[in-house]
């Protein structure tokens, strides 16, 4: 019998809801934010918490247990020109416009919290987060000095099963926030244990780097330099790392 090796992959947060919405897959999403502002992104399979309804509403203070998992979207480019006036621009751009038109946007993917179990609460609890997980790449902007990771945990969906018995998942992928000390400790494909809270990053992107990204550089070489510089505001959610157990072969 093959014994599947699985990673840990546990969160545990808190935080009243200020925003509720659904795309379409047929999620819902919550944002909650706790007393440090500390914002978290929810997602609720089919609007269901293990299979259940819930009735929810923007205030309620959630308890919530579960794990992270990435969530592809598609991010309309409609949004650069919604802001600011911007929609004018297109009357002298026919082929930007007809880009738009037909609903073609960004592929983007999304952490959140998937939730095992959730209950609505009086008092909020510290957010905290234990993944384990294969280093995949690292980089540093700025300040911040930030890690990839796949999970191979129970949650992974499967994606073939061997002749042995054993299964391929496909993972989760997880970007975390390191302190300097432990991130120049980290190798890539290593096999670490991170533990810690969660964080944002708040950054600008062009619709130059828009349009790259949807391998539309025919359409970009249409589009005045002005255009090109339009900037959208983005977030995106980390761990931010306070331990770390690093594994040796």
């Amino acid at each position: 019998m093959n014994l599947e090796r699985l990673d840990l992959n546990q969160a545990i947060v808190s935080g009243k809801i200020y925003k509720i919405w659904s795309r379409r897959d047929g999620n819902v999403y919550l944002r909650i934010d706790n007393q440090t502002k500390e914002r978290v992104t929810v997602v609720l399979p089919d609007g269901q918490v293990n299979g259940h309804d819930v009735s929810l509403k923007k205030g309620d203070l959630l308890q919530v247990e579960g794990y992270l998992k990435d969530f592809a979207y598609e991010d309309s480019l409609s949004q650069y020109f919604s802001r600011g006036g911007r929609k004018n621009y297109l009357k002298e751009l026919p082929t930007l416009r007809e880009l738009i038109a037909s609903g073609a946007g960004v592929e983007r993917y999304m952490m959140a919290v998937v939730p095992k179990s959730l209950t609505i609460s009086d008092t909020e609890t510290e957010n905290t987060v234990k993944v384990e997980g294969i280093v995949i790449s690292k980089w540093h902007f700025g300040e911040n000095y930030c890690i990839r990771m796949l999970v191979f945990d129970e949650n992974a969906p499967i994606e073939t099963v061997k002749e042995n018995g054993g299964v391929h998942r496909s993972p989760h992928s997880i970007i975390a926030i390191l302190p300097e000390t432990l991130f120049k400790q980290v190798q890539i494909r290593q096999r670490i244990r991170i533990g810690g809270s969660f964080t944002e990053r708040i950054y600008h992107e062009r619709l130059k780097r828009a349009l790259e990204a949807m391998k539309q550089q025919d359409v970009a070489a249409q589009v005045p330099q002005e255009v090109l510089a339009f900037t959208v505001s983005m977030v995106q959610m980390y761990i931010n790392v306070k331990s770390m157990i690093a594994y040796t072969r």
